[in-house]
């Protein structure tokens, strides 16, 4: 996944406290750790208990209650793509829960430490809370089978250079692989496998054109096991050869700098 952090506190209320209703331009997560109260996010109103965790939108429209003292973390945050998991109060308990306050705890001892990288360091953090948050609560059927089939390419995506195994992905998602790949192809017009292939030679063109790697090293870097499979994949996507269009690129670059000077 691809998210960062905009904002990230932690928070003491007192009983009684009611926040005003409020809209962010970035989504929103609150982790309620202890208290108890309510909140409306747009027209539907939940209860939220220790171990609740709340799910906004950007530009939807919020506010809370808290009906005891307690702790809260909230963390504004953008994402590369439509968000998951849907507006809402989701619930956590024992070892689930054990994890994400330990994230989250890690989370606010970097933003106090203020180190070099630490942004960095809080993007990764909230991205695997993020990664767990979504693999539990999908498999609960929380989010529209729409939201899945994007869940599911991104993660191709985003793995591509690895093996990526759809049994074990459509699994996780409680669809059978047939299933997932019938609403896949239903989706994008293409099959999982072939959005994999046509991911991977994406970065294939990308380290072509950027880098000096040897054809070699860009065929395994970008997830295939031989050279030899690369040249074949890369032809019948592009109709040329990897050696063929770094040339191409690097003399369409030359014309480039020759027209400047």
């Amino acid at each position: 996944m691809d998210c960062m952090v905009r904002s990230f506190i932690y928070y003491q209320h007192k009983t009684g406290d009611y926040i005003l209703q409020q809209k962010h331009s970035s989504y929103e997560m609150v982790y309620y750790k202890s208290g108890a109260g309510s909140t409306v996010i747009g027209s539907e109103a939940y209860a939220y208990k220790p171990g609740s965790i709340a799910i906004i939108s950007p530009e939807m429209i919020h506010d809370e209650y808290h009906k005891q003292d307690g702790n809260l973390y909230f963390c504004l945050f953008t994402y590369s793509d439509d968000f998951p998991l849907k507006d809402g109060v989701y619930e956590t308990s024992g070892e689930f829960r054990g994890n994400i306050e330990y994230l989250l705890e890690m989370m606010k001892e970097e933003m106090a430490a203020n180190e070099f990288l630490s942004k960095h360091v809080i993007d990764k953090i909230f991205d695997l809370i993020l990664t767990l948050l979504i693999q539990r609560f999908s498999n609960s059927r929380t989010f529209a089978e729409e939201d899945i089939i994007v869940y599911a390419r991104n993660y191709i995506r985003e793995n591509a250079t690895r093996n990526v195994n759809f049994e074990i992905l459509s699994e996780s998602l409680g669809y059978s692989y047939d299933r997932l790949r019938h609403l896949f192809v239903e989706k994008y017009k293409v099959g999982m496998y072939e959005y994999l292939l046509q991911s991977r030679i994406a970065s294939a063109k990308k380290m072509l054109a950027d880098t000096r790697l040897s054809i070699k090293e860009v065929a395994k870097r970008c997830g295939f096991n031989s050279s030899t499979r690369f040249n074949v994949m890369f032809k019948k996507y592009m109709e040329i050869t990897p050696k063929e269009y770094r040339r191409k690129v690097s003399n369409e670059n030359s014309s480039v700098i020759n027209l400047k000077e």
